[in-house]
C-alpha cells in the first residue's frame, strides 16, 4: 500500500511483542509474528491482538489488509469470547 510518513528515524531499541506494527525508513508497515527478532528500534504503532495475529497468519504474503484500531477492552472481550467458544 501507500508508505506511511514519519518524522522519527530509528528509536531506541526495545522488546517486540507478537504483533507488533512497525514502521522502518521506507514507510510501508511490518508486522512482526512468531520468527521476529527480540529486539528493534523502528518507530511503531502499536500490536495486533492474538486473534487478530492468529487471522493473520492465514493469508498469502502479498494480501491487502486493513486495520483499525481497538480498545484494551475491546480486545479483552474479544480474547473472552473466544476461550469461550473452545471450551
Amino acid at each position: 500500500g501507500k508508505a506511511l510518513n514519519s518524522r522519527l528515524g530509528g528509536i531506541v531499541s526495545e522488546g517486540i511483542p507478537l504483533g507488533a506494527v512497525q514502521i522502518p525508513p521506507d514507510g510501508q508497515p511490518i508486522i512482526l509474528m512468531n520468527d521476529r527478532q527480540t529486539i528493534g528500534g523502528y518507530p511503531r504503532l502499536g500490536a495486533l491482538t492474538p486473534m487478530a495475529c492468529a487471522c493473520l497468519a492465514q493469508c498469502l504474503p502479498g494480501t491487502k489488509v486493513r486495520l483499525q484500531p481497538i480498545s484494551a477492552t475491546q480486545a479483552q472481550a474479544a480474547y473472552r469470547a473466544q476461550l469461550l467458544k473452545w471450551q
